[in-house]
């Protein structure tokens, strides 16, 4: 079963559709405090966790640029690890993560040596083939 928003992979886990589900790290962890259904689950493993990028669109360079420089600083990102639990950029800041959050980071140290690391050159050389090679292969499951 596929899922096209991200509120429907914790929910497919609270009714019992799936038994496992790749999903948004912020989206499980909520809903694993907030629904019984999944806080009954033994746990959400990391293995295989990817790291995904996000990119801001800066409508001024140099408001981007103090954006950035803000942004990176260890603080920052601490601070944002209070509200969603989403792990840090800056290696300074993992050190400053409390012990209560840091199981929830994706990338804390536990987590980040069974994480799956992606290979830029081969989805820059095979993503456009392997992509039209799945959306046809999930035309035919539906």
């Amino acid at each position: 079963m596929w899922w096209r928003a991200g509120a429907q992979a914790p929910q497919l886990l609270a009714d019992g559709q799936v038994v496992m589900t790749a999903a948004f790290n912020a989206r499980i962890t909520s809903a694993a405090k907030e629904t019984a259904g999944i806080s009954k689950l033994c746990g959400i493993p990391r293995t295989g966790a990817g790291p995904t990028w996000s990119f801001r669109r800066v409508l001024r360079v140099w408001i981007g640029y103090k954006f950035l420089a803000f942004a990176g600083t260890p603080q920052p990102q601490l601070d944002l690890t209070r509200y969603m639990p989403y792990g840090v950029a800056n290696k300074d800041a993992m050190a400053l993560v409390e012990p209560a959050v840091l199981p929830s980071l994706a990338n804390a140290p536990d987590h980040d040596a069974r994480a799956l690391n992606t290979d830029f050159l081969f989805w820059s050389d095979k993503g456009d083939d392997l992509r039209q090679r799945f959306t046809a292969w999930l035309a035919k499951q539906e």
